[in-house]
């Protein structure tokens, strides 16, 4: 079985680029012009984005983790962290990063949309840092706040980094919406 998930696990990390482009291609054609370099950076930006969080699980989060995990065990004791439980922990942990660093790109995109704000991400800022902490004491396997500032902190980043590029989104979309008024 831990040969099938790691096989599982690395044929999708390898393969999420490729569908993605697939999926772009049979799409583009109902596409207009316009909107096409607009849905291609989305796209490379997605892609961009997942392998930042699996790669911020890899060099930062896992070592952290692990060297607390491994710090609860005394001198008497013996570490028992089996290969299936520790890869299903790895596993779990880049797919769920992978999945929060895409926050900028479905920003972005819901902005372009139109169904959010800047002003409303503003607003709602107080109940995003919230929900951010909530989900770092879910994610991180120990209670201790370094470990939860290791996933908070990167993940308020991102949604401060939405914020702006909800802004620079929405004033483009204004631009446009002058320029064929008048």
């Amino acid at each position: 079985m831990l040969k099938f998930k790691v096989s599982a696990a690395s044929a999708f990390l390898i393969l999420v680029p490729i569908i993605i482009f697939h999926i772009w291609r049979f799409i583009v054609p109902a596409i207009e012009v316009q909107n096409r370099m607009f849905s291609r950076v989305t796209i490379i930006s997605a892609v961009i984005l997942f392998y930042s969080g699996v790669a911020f699980v890899f060099f930062v989060l896992l070592p952290a983790a692990i060297k607390v995990m491994l710090s609860f065990v005394g001198p008497e004791m013996i570490s028992t962290i089996g290969a299936e439980d520790y890869l299903s922990f790895i596993i779990f942990s880049c797919l769920i990063m992978g999945i929060l660093f895409e926050v900028p790109v479905i920003i972005l995109v819901l902005t372009r949309l139109g169904l959010i704000s800047p002003q409303f991400l503003i607003n709602k800022r107080k109940y995003a840092i919230v929900i951010i902490w909530i989900i770092a004491a879910i994610i991180t396997p120990q209670p201790d706040p370094f470990s939860q500032s290791l996933v908070g902190v990167p993940l308020m980043l991102l949604y401060e980094i939405s914020i702006l590029i909800s802004k620079i989104v929405a004033r483009r979309e204004r631009r446009k919406l002058n320029i064929t008024k008048n």
